[in-house]
């Protein structure tokens, strides 16, 4: 799910996902701007032990610099304008472990 064609739901969907279908494992494969983006979906209680969050964590949005989109037209300026280089957590190995208390290789 990529909530409508940008990073929007992704996090949350696989949330939803895992809590009504128990008896499946659910793999979330997210960028690290989605994943900050649908922050707030991970303070949800419900969450299962059935969720596997694989975080790519490249400190940008890399999906802004797609040939298709407007930052590729822009070039370099899109990791500052658009696609958000060194956004929140920027590369952070502590983030999600110490503040949000998650497993993180």
């Amino acid at each position: 799910n990529t909530g409508g064609f940008g990073i929007d739901g992704g996090v949350s969907s696989a949330i939803g996902a895992s809590i009504v279908s128990n008896e499946n494992i659910i793999y979330c494969v997210v960028g690290d701007l989605a994943f900050f983006y649908d922050l707030n979906s991970i303070g949800n209680r419900h969450i299962r032990n059935n969720l596997r969050i694989l975080l790519v964590n490249n400190g940008r949005g890399t999906e802004f610099k797609n040939y298709w989109t407007a930052g590729h037209e822009i070039g370099d300026e899109t990791d500052q304008y658009i696609a958000a280089a060194g956004h929140f957590g920027n590369k952070s190995k502590l983030i999600v472990k110490e503040y949000l208390g998650y497993y993180y290789l």
